[in-house]
């Protein structure tokens, strides 16, 4: 992998050694876990945008998301985003997820 240059701006650093001084964990830990957050929930953005606007299918955005299809479900419903489903695709996709006909 090619090495890259980023120049982090001055308040995301005060930002690191403020969550570090606060939860009493070093700057590496501090920004690892802050990357792996934010790479989750941008996930989940792009899965619902693009799900809301009808580029993707259920089982596509949940697979952005890297959610289990039901998760995926509840995050669309919490957000209240409502698109015209398919209940014969929803059938079949429980069936595939937990053996079981509905």
């Amino acid at each position: 992998m090619a090495e890259s240059n980023y120049m982090i701006p001055r308040s995301f650093v005060k930002e690191v050694e403020e969550l570090s001084e606060f939860e009493k964990k070093d700057r590496p830990s501090v920004i690892k876990e802050v990357f792996r957050i934010g790479i989750e929930e941008k996930r989940k953005e792009l899965a619902l945008e693009s799900y809301k606007k009808g580029n993707v299918s259920l089982e596509k955005g949940a697979e952005i998301a890297k959610l289990p299809l039901l998760d995926f479900i509840d995050l669309i419903e919490k957000e209240k985003i409502f698109r015209k489903i398919d209940v014969d695709n929803i059938r079949k996709l429980i069936l595939e997820e937990f053996n079981t006909e509905i």
